[in-house]
This record gives structure tokens, C-alpha cells and sequence, in this order.
């Protein structure tokens, strides 16, 4: 609020440091910036209002800031030289002089106050005059004598001025006004000091006090001056057309029309007294009214899928945006950047040069493209000595060329990498959601069988940055050497990366490195997951012999027992000891590449509970129990009640997706269709994420569709009608979000009909492709329990008890496809046709038929026999009772 109304009316828009007093503000400090201005405000616990102090960005940036008993202060910085120190001060009418002795002590002590050049802005509630003969204040009461002491003793001075005239003019009109403000500096000489006009702007009875001094080194806005090229420079003909074929977009930020100021007889800078107190209250309507309309409109265009509204509107919602002002206030915030960032990297989307990669894909597209490109990069990769010169241009050009050189490497060396890993998921050919679907088969059948079986999530501490840089050059040496040498050579100069630089405003903090991969090149997943796939499977080798068969020989064990996506690995098995040597395996393994396990991360699970853990480094890791959930890739596992914890993990996705972006999903002003499918992005991608993984249940899908008509009812915007009982209108909304969903194609369709179609694709997806994941759907699957069946009790598998068939997914598969579903599944054309099937088995019914009001709609398929119902075997858990109750309709 602060900031938009100090944007500068003439002649305030020359104005460069601003001091406020009796500003609302919360305990602490506190920042704020807008597109010119920075702002620290803060009180402390004792304050009844807080002071603030605000500067343009063009002076640089803020620290160290410092609060304590009515007064704020910083120092401003700009390129890494002190500018200037600016303090902020409001004398309490009622404080005493001991008050006052122990503010300004407490002030005194403050960084602003010894630098060189010191600007303080103060509300001393003091009235001083002018000595006889003069230009020296004079105080006429003690409190004002010691303020104006510890003025002198600090060598801030009051600039020649006329005291008398008054800046403060109260709004009881029987008060007469009185000088209580001042400015004072050090360090610097003042032209000019004199009390504005403009209290009605702020809607103040305080009047600024302007001074305008000299000898204050103003920075400007820092312009990059291009180097003249010699005619016919490739490099240059390349970074313009980068720069033709590149249209940034601007924001969509607000500006005002000003509209209400342009009216000469209407300008309140024109009028005195009432009228122009009267004016800017106009003038502040009209804003507010301007911003609204602003504010409407981009919520339209963002309801209409318009993303650059989207994107402005996700930036006001945005909470917390002055982390880097936070971070700097201290003074040794660089060592401590220094030490927290010794392995963090940042993505940039272009270089030091401004020439994306995109503008580059674009321009090799056109003629003589791909030939100024080569020129390019056999000047870029020449090894002879550079002329005198030309080191900025060589690595401006670096810079350019390192996403495109990545690029092309991947192209070349990728495919002799991709033998690396058969355990690895993260890898061409295979998906994130392969190794949430191998899990969840191995803690239902662990359950099912009631096996005392493991799951072992492992967590590589800071795995990007620590990896080693020696390890993956004899990698990419041994891997591509003998086939493409040039290619291996390049590449190894590209990961040696040797240091990065950390950049906050105007600061530079440099940081040395000697491990880690390039972080945001496009080589750098490629080989990290090469790395950790190579690691796995020198695992498995070791362990190559070791028995893994657990307590009950008629059962077989898991296939593989490893796994991992990117560095997230997993280790799973019934064999406590073969767990165990696994472990010691992974940790010699990755501790040859620079990485080490973090045992506090680590999770372990078993499907019993009381179970043994495991040692990973100096520290056993116990295991949790069987109703504990472990997130993998995002999506919960549990070993019990796991479509609870599914149905559970989806509302609160729902929900988080459908609150942070109320504003757009709810604009009346955006039409109804555009606002449906922009659900299906907003919502149900994040809703449903992972679907393709969760057991077909009739729980889970008529959970899914009942909160997709929750928040399309709430997108639609029913209210409640007078005098209307709840449940009425709970149903009547419901049944209307799901007419909407049967009538317009842009909700989507159904959720459950999504979950089973995406199902459906990736079950076609594993089946064709021989993968771990693969193995381990043939893992005691339903041939292997026919196979069983058929032999004697005392030599095949029995279930010990009884157990909950609907929750196998391959019985509902085999009801479509038959037992060799797999085999079906390698025509891809006929297991398209058979999606179709699936569907109209497996989804569930549009109406349960128990409406009265609806007699036209027919259930999707004929209700089933009732069975003789069994006996509770316990209370159901508070989730799926959530999920029954939370707006399932009748």
C-alpha cells in the first residue's frame, strides 16, 4: 500500500530516499519491493507503530538493517561500495528523557550511523527554533537539548533551514500547527530545504520534509554496451538473429491511466485547501477502482487460458517474495552463502549473452542456418592461441554454446549409454509411474499373503551435487572412447565444471566446486542416472548367488529387490539378511562415486509390525509399521488400507490445486467452458497424479467423481436458495455438476473414466516392453495362484487367511483379455478395442437409480445380486469414511 503511493507526482518523482514514521507494520523487520522501490520497515514488541525506509532500486540494494525502539535503519550498497546509511525516527510524544536516552543509545549503535555519508529523517515531536542571529536550532525542552546532544555527538547537523514553518497541521482545526519533523545528514552538503504541499497524497497530517543534497553518487540503470564487430562476423549475425527471433512479451502488470489528473481545472496538484484534499480522495477512488476492473480482467483472460494472465495472476497471489533482502540483512551473509551454497547451481534460461537455446533451434531451421552454426562451433572449439582481446568474446560465446554442444552430444552419445541400468527407471523408453506400479503389486501381495516383507526407501545426500566429476569422466571414457573419442573429449571438457557464481541484486558471491554435475545442462540427468543405473547393477552382480528366498519356501521371492528413478532408490525383499548385504552393497557402490546415504532420511517398512530394521552407515534404522505411508515419486504406499491412502492423497491435491487458483476457476466474467477445461489442468492433473498406478476399485472411482462434481459445483457457483435445507441443495448442485460433466466434452469426462483409460495404456505399456516392472506383474500372478490351486495342499501356496480379491487388478484385466493379456497386448490396435470393453466393466454407474426426481436415467449396468453380508471384522478407518461422506451423490 506503502509504495504504489509514493510513486512519484511532480515534483515528489525526483525524490530518491524516503523516511516514514508511524507506519502499520508487524513486529520485526520486514520488506517489500515494487518495479522502482525497495522498502525495510519494523517495530519491535514495544512499539505501537513501526518507521520504514524506502529508496529507489537504482541506488543498489539494503544491508545490514537494524530495528530497535522507534527507529528502523540501513545501509544502502551499490556495486559492492557503501552508499549511503539512511535512519528512521519517531520520538514518542509521552517517552521521557530516560526513554529517549536509552532510544538513542540504542541508535547510536546501529552500522547506518558510522558510515560516511548519513541521512536521518525523524518525527521528533520537538519544536526548535532558531537562534538570534543564526542558523542554530535551539530546543526548549530538555528532551529536545539531549536529541539534539546525540545529533552533534554523532556529527549529523540540521541543514540551514526556516524553522518556524510548520509540517505538522493536526486535524482538529482549533490546533495550531507546529514544526515536529526533520531531516539531518552527514557527510554531505544539502541546496535546498524546504516543507511540501503534498500531505493529502498519503492522506497525512504530517508534511514531507524535502532536501535535495549534493555530493550523493546516484547510480543509474547498468546498460550493456555492445562491442563493435568487424564486418561479416558470424558470431554477430548469429546473436542478432537471436535477438530478431526472440519477442519478449511484457507483463501484464497494472498502470494507472491518469485519468482524474490530466483535467487542468481538476488537477489536485493545481488546487489548495479542501478541494484538493477532496481531489485525491477522487484520485485514490478512481485507482482503486481502476485496479479492480485490472484485476477482473486478468482473471478473465487467465480463466480463458490466456498464460501470461495466469502467470501475473500467480505472482500476486505469490506470499513471501523478498527472500533476497532477507537473506542479505546480515553482515557476513556471504560466507554464510558461501557455506550453505557450496553445491547448489543455477539454471539460467539464456547465458551471459541472452541467446537461448530456442532462438538457436529456430534460426538452424532457416537458410544457410545450420553453415553459420558450424562456423560457429569451430570457432568456439578452437584450441589455438586466442588474440589479444578477445577473452570477454571467447566466454560470452562459451556460454551460447554449452546447452547446444549438451544437446548434440546427447544425440551422439546417448544411445552407447542406455545399456547402463536395466534396474534404473529414469532412462529413454521407460516411465516414473513403471516403478510406482512394480511397488504397489509388492506390498499388496506381501499383505495378502501376510509375508513378512520389506520396503526400503534410501536417500543419497545432496546426490546431484556430491557426485564425483572424476567418476563420471571414466564413465563417459569408458563408455564412448573407442567409438566417438572426439565426442569424449568434448564432453569431458563440458562437465569439468570448476566453480559458479551466486548472484543477488547487485552482488556477485563466487563458489568454488569439485564435484557435481552441471546442473541445467541437458547432459546432466542423463548421466547421473547412468551413474546410479551402473551402481545398481554392480549391486546385483555382487549379490549374484546370495539367497534370497524368505521364511515360507512356497512362496517365491520378489524378482530384482532393487530399484531406482534418478537417485531415488529402492530396495525391497523378504530376506532380512539378503536386505541387509544389499544395503552394504549400495553404500560401497555409491560411496565409489561420491555419494553417501543419509540414514536420517531413510525410510524402512515392513508388512508386520514390531519388525527388525536395518544398519545403514553407524546407525540402525527401525522399521515402521505396516499402516505407515511412504511417499514414492509422490504417490502414497502402504501395506494396509491402500486405496484409503490414495483417496486421501487425492482430496488434499484436489483441494490445494482448486484454492490456488480460486480466483481464476470462479470468474463469472470468464466463460463456463473455459474455465472447465482449464480444471482439467489445474485440477485433475494434480488430483490424479500417478492414476494410472491405483488399483481398480469401485471405492476409489466413485471417491474420484465425487470430487470432481464438488469442485465443478463450485466452478458452476450454486448457492444455496432461501430457506433451502442443506441436503436439498447438496444434492440438487450435485446432480446439476454431474449433468454438466455428461453433457459438455470440456470437463473431460469422467475422473474415474480417466483413471481407467490411463490404466489401461500403461498395463499395454508394460506388457510390450521387457522391464523390471514387467516381472514383477508375472510375479505370483493369476497363472502361478491357478498353478497352486491345482497341486496338493501340503506342497502348493494357500492363502492363510482370508483376503480381499477385488483388490487384484489382474482379475478384472483377464474378465477383458483373458489370462494371456500380455500376449494381447503386443497388437497394440486390439488392445485399443478392447479399452472399450474394459470401460463398460469396470466403470462405475452415472446414478445408483435411488433418485426419485430422476426417473429417465438408466444405471450404466443391471445392479448386482445382493450376497449374504459378513460380519464387521472392525472398524473402518477414518479416511474412506471421510472420502464416503465427503459429497458421494445419493
Amino acid at each position: 500500500v506503502l509504495l504504489p503511493a509514493i510513486r512519484g507526482s511532480p515534483p515528489l518523482d525526483k525524490v530518491d530516499i524516503w523516511c516514514f514514521q508511524e507506519v502499520v507494520v508487524p513486529e520485526g523487520i520486514k520488506y517489500d519491493s515494487s518495479q522502482h522501490w525497495r522498502l525495510v520497515a519494523g517495530k519491535t514488541d514495544k512499539d505501537w507503530r513501526g518507521t520504514a525506509v524506502a529508496f529507489r532500486k537504482e541506488l543498489g540494494t539494503h544491508t545490514p538493517n537494524t530495528v530497535t525502539r522507534a527507529g528502523v535503519s540501513t545501509c544502502i550498497v551499490g556495486e559492492g561500495k557503501a552508499v549511503c546509511g539512511v535512519i528512521s525516527y519517531h520520538l514518542p510524544h509521552h517517552a521521557t528523557v530516560d526513554q529517549v536516552g536509552v532510544q538513542l543509545a540504542a541508535l547510536a549503535r546501529h552500522p547506518a550511523i558510522q558510515e560516511r555519508r548519513v541521512c536521518m529523517g525523524a518525527d521528533a515531536n520537538e519544536s526548535f527554533t532558531t537562534r538570534a542571529g543564526g542558523n542554530t536550532a535551539v530546543a526548549h525542552t530538555a528532551r529536545g537539548d539531549l536529541f539534539l546532544a546525540w545529533l552533534l555527538e554523532h556529527q549529523l547537523r540540521l541543514p540551514p533551514q526556516r524553522l518556524e514553518e510548520p509540517s505538522h497541521f493536526p486535524y482538529n482545526t482549533e490546533l495550531r500547527p507546529r514544526r515536529l519533523d526533520y531531516v539531518m545528514i552527514k557527510g554531505t552538503h544539502s541546496t535546498t530545504v524546504h516543507i511540501s504541499d503534498y500531505r493529502d497524497i498519503p492522506a497525512s497530517d504530517h508534511e514531507a520534509i524535502v532536501l535535495w543534497t549534493t555530493g550523493l553518487p546516484l547510480g543509474g540503470n547498468q546498460e550493456v554496451h555492445a562491442i563493435l564487430q568487424p564486418h561479416g562476423d558470424v558470431y554477430a549475425g548469429l546473436k542478432e538473429a537471436a535477438f530478431a527471433v526472440t519477442m519478449p512479451r511484457p507483463g501484464e502488470r497494472f498502470k494507472e491511466s491518469g485519468e482524474p489528473q490530466k483535467a487542468p481545472s481538476r488537477s489536485p496538484m493545481r488546487s489548495r485547501g479542501d478541494t484538493r484534499r477532496r481531489l485525491w480522495k477522487q484520485v485514490h477512488s478512481s485507482r482503486k477502482k481502476e485496479h479492480k476492473a485490472w484485476a477482473q480482467d486478468l482473471a478473465r483472460r487467465a480463466g480463458e487460458r490466456s498464460w501470461y494472465a495466469y502467470r501475473e495472476v500467480k505472482n500476486q497471489a505469490r506470499g513471501d517474495k523478498q527472500w533476497e533482502e532477507a537473506l542479505t540483512d546480515k553482515d557476513d551473509w556471504r560466507e554464510q552463502l558461501a557455506k550453505h551454497f557450496q553445491a547448489i547451481f543455477a539454471k539460467e534460461a539464456t547465458g551471459e549473452d541472452r541467446i537461448s537455446h530456442e532462438a538457436v533451434r529456430y534460426i538452424s531451421l532457416t537458410r544457410r542456418g545450420l553453415a553459420r552454426l558450424l562456423w560457429f562451433f569451430n570457432d568456439v572449439l578452437y584450441k589455438g592461441p586466442s588474440p589479444r582481446g578477445s577473452s570477454f568474446q571467447r566466454r560470452e560465446r562459451q556460454t551460447t554454446s554449452l546447452t547446444i554442444t549438451a544437446q548434440l552430444l546427447l544425440r551422439r552419445g546417448l544411445p552407447l549409454l542406455r545399456p547402463i541400468g536395466a534396474l534404473q527407471f529414469c532412462k529413454a523408453g521407460s516411465q516414473s509411474v513403471e516403478l510406482i506400479l512394480a511397488l504397489h503389486p509388492l506390498a499388496q501381495h506381501s499383505h495378502e499373503w501376510q509375508e513378512k516383507f520389506w520396503i526400503i526407501k534410501l536417500d543419497v545426500r545432496k546426490a546431484f551435487d556430491s557426485i564425483s566429476q572424476v567418476y563420471l569422466g571414466d564413465l563417459i571414457a569408458n563408455k564412448l572412447g573407442d567409438s566417438l573419442p572426439w565426442e569424449s573429449r568434448t564432453w569431458l571438457q563440458l562437465i569439468g565444471a570448476r566453480g559458479f557464481k551466486v548472484v543477488l541484486g547487485d552482488a556477485t558471491v563466487p563458489i568454488s566446486q569439485t564435484n557435481g554435475v552441471r546442473q541445467g545442462s541437458p547432459d546432466s540427468p542423463s548421466l547421473f542416472s547412468a551413474g546410479i543405473g551402473e551402481a545398481i547393477d554392480q549391486v546385483v552382480e555382487d549379490l549374484r548367488g546370495e539367497p534370497r528366498q524368505g521364511p515360507d519356501p512356497k512362496l517365491p521371492p520378489a524378482p530384482h529387490g532393487i530399484g531406482a528413478f534418478m537417485d531415488d532408490t529402492y530396495i525391497w525383499g523378504s530376506c532380512h539378511s539378503w536386505i541387509q548385504k544389499c544395503l552394504d552393497a549400495t553404500q560401497a557402490r555409491l560411496r565409489q562415486r561420491g555419494l553417501e546415504i543419509n540414514p536420517k532420511k531413510t525410510m524402512v517398512m515392513c508388512s508386520r509390525s514390531a519388525a527388525e530394521g536395518f544398519v545403514i552407515g553407524d546407525r540402525t534404522v527401525p522399521a515402521d509399521p505396516p499402516e505407515s505411508i511412504m511417499p514414492v515419486l509422490g504417490s502414497p504406499l502402504t501395506f494396509i488400507n491402500q486405496p484409503g491412502a490414495l483417496v486421501c492423497e487425492m482430496q488434499h491435491r484436489a483441494r490445494r490445486g482448486y484454492h490456488a487458483n480460486k480466483k481464476i476457476l470462479t470468474c463469472k466474467e470468464a466463460r463456463l467452458d473455459d474455465r472447465l477445461r482449464s480444471s482439467i489442468t489445474l485440477i485433475r492433473s494434480a488430483a490424479l497424479w500417478a492414476c494410472e498406478t491405483w488399483p481398480i476399485s469401485d471405492y476409489i472411482l466413485k471417491a474420484a467423481n465425487s470430487i470432481q462434481y464438488h469442485y465443478i459445483r463450485e466452478i458452476i457457483g450454486r448457492k444455496r436458495g432461501p430457506h433451502e435445507e442443506w441436503l436439498s441443495w447438496h444434492q440438487r448442485t450435485l446432480r446439476e455438476a454431474r449433468m454438466e460433466v455428461y453433457r459438455k466434452k470440456c470437463c473431460g469426462g469422467r475422473w474415474s473414466s480417466f483413471i481407467l483409460r490411463v490404466r489401461w495404456q500403461l498395463l499395454g505399456h508394460v506388457a510390450r516392453h521387457p522391464s523390471p516392472t514387467r516381472d514383477i506383474l508375472e510375479w505370483r500372478n493369476q497363472r502361478w495362484w491357478n498353478a497352486q490351486q491345482r497341486l496338493h495342499p501340503t506342497v502348493g501356496a494357500r492363502h492363510p487367511h482370508q483376503f480381499h480379491s477385488q483388490l487384484d487388478d489382474e482379475r478384472k484385466v483377464i474378465k477383458t483379455a483373458g489370462t494371456d493379456w500380455m500376449q494381447q497386448a503386443q497388437d497394440r490396435e486390439h488392445w485399443q478395442r478392447l479399452l472399450d470393453t474394459f470401460l463398460e466393466q469396470q466403470d462405475v454407474e452415472w446414478a445408483t437409480g435411488k433418485q426419485a426426481k430422476l426417473q429417465n436415467i438408466r444405471q450404466a449396468k443391471p445392479p448386482a445380486a445382493k450376497r449374504k453380508a459378513r460380519a464387521p471384522r472392525g472398524q473402518f478407518p477414518s479416511a474412506a469414511l471421510l472420502a464416503i461422506t465427503g459429497g458421494m451423490c445419493p
